[in-house]
């Protein structure tokens, strides 16, 4: 099954707006037709940003999306050597790179230029929904 790396803007539009291609992407990971590649540098991630109060997301969500998160794929990526826009991406792009589908989803698109990504594949979340409705 495929596990893809979602950035944190996805996890958080997927929240905001359930019926855009983020929100049915999150969707497939909770039908279990999609995985997620993850560490725990991105699971503390998720958890800080749906906490922040400018969300307004109801804790059973946060809850819930926290338990999900607990049965996808933990990764214990290796280090990243080059260096990107914002070095907090760091952690998408090595946990990616330590996943067999090499595979982020991002809405930041220019935070992961091509020439720092290697071999990894990034996609807009659009992007992404088209390629999962591939292999669907």
């Amino acid at each position: 099954m495929r596990s893809w790396v979602f950035d944190t803007n996805v996890v958080v539009a997927a929240h905001l707006s359930p019926h855009g291609p983020p929100g049915r992407l999150l969707g497939e990971i909770y039908a279990r037709r999609l995985r997620l590649s993850y560490d725990t540098r991105i699971a503390v991630e998720y958890r800080e940003v749906l906490q922040r109060p400018r969300f307004s997301f109801p804790s059973e969500m946060i809850d819930r999306f926290l338990q999900i998160l607990g049965d996808q794929d933990l990764v214990s990526p290796i280090g990243w050597h080059l260096k990107l826009p914002d070095p907090d991406d760091a952690m998408f792009l090595e946990v990616a790179a330590s996943s067999a589908e090499r595979i982020i989803v991002t809405g930041n698109l220019r935070h992961f230029p091509k020439r720092v990504c290697g071999s990894v594949n990034v996609l807009s979340p659009a992007e992404a929904w088209q390629r999962h409705g591939e292999f669907t």
